[in-house]
């Protein structure tokens, strides 16, 4: 399947895909709100206010042909989904990373600028490695962890806050996160004990759907 460069007024972002036509397929049966896409080239980025940028279903190949362009810009946000990406030899100024659905990427904080968040949609399916510490990165959010948490927190020392959404860890370790001051646990229904650093001061604490959890220790300051 081709791949192609959408831009998409609504959200001033560009979306690069292999595979529109399940896009528009979505939005024919009624599954995706309808929005409009305008189909565009890589010579035609200057001509758009660029707030995010989209990769769906893009190999590693074409990423390699394009990264340098990318890498000009300053965005909010950046997203791989269903993507295999090779980010070894380029660094992206964006504020925001979502690491998408059965997504393979190697992440290092040396392929980053400004970067001070990143969102997870499936832990369960990511298959990359985190390569070193993102002392920068203050939010972090993951969906459908897989037990992972304690292993990727060790990565994220300033870590000021954490959200969990379907989790199936039995004890959550912050330990190596001392600045944490809020903290998201949504339906993680293992989920019995959260270790908190000693000096920790929590800001704001929301707890659903965790009912084997030990809420003791998780007073705001």
């Amino acid at each position: 399947m081709a791949t192609n460069i959408y831009y998409i007024p609504k959200d001033r972002g560009i979306l690069i895909t292999s595979d529109f036509a399940d896009i528009q397929k979505r939005m024919d049966i009624g599954m995706d709100p309808i929005i409009e896409y305008l189909q565009i080239t890589i010579s035609d980025f200057d001509k758009y206010i660029i707030r995010s940028f989209g990769f769906d279903k893009v190999d590693n190949n074409y990423f390699q042909k394009i990264k340098d362009e990318i890498s000009k810009y300053e965005f909010e946000t950046i997203a791989f989904h269903e993507s295999t990406i090779d980010l070894s030899n380029v660094v992206l100024d964006a504020k925001h990373l979502i690491v998408g659905d059965k997504s393979k990427i190697n992440l290092s904080s040396n392929n980053f600028k400004n970067l001070k968040e990143i969102t997870f949609l499936s832990v369960k399916t990511f298959k990359g490695k985190i390569l070193d510490k993102f002392k920068k990165v203050e939010r972090l959010i993951l969906w459908y962890e897989n037990q992972k948490s304690n292993i990727i927190l060790e990565n994220f020392p300033n870590l000021k806050e954490f959200y969990i959404y379907n989790g199936s860890l039995v004890q959550l370790d912050l330990t190596e996160n001392p600045l944490i001051e809020r903290l998201q646990l949504h339906r993680a229904l293992k989920l019995e004990k959260v270790i908190l650093p000693p000096t920790v001061h929590l800001k704001r604490v929301v707890v659903e759907a965790c009912n084997k959890l030990d809420r003791s220790n998780l007073s705001l300051s």
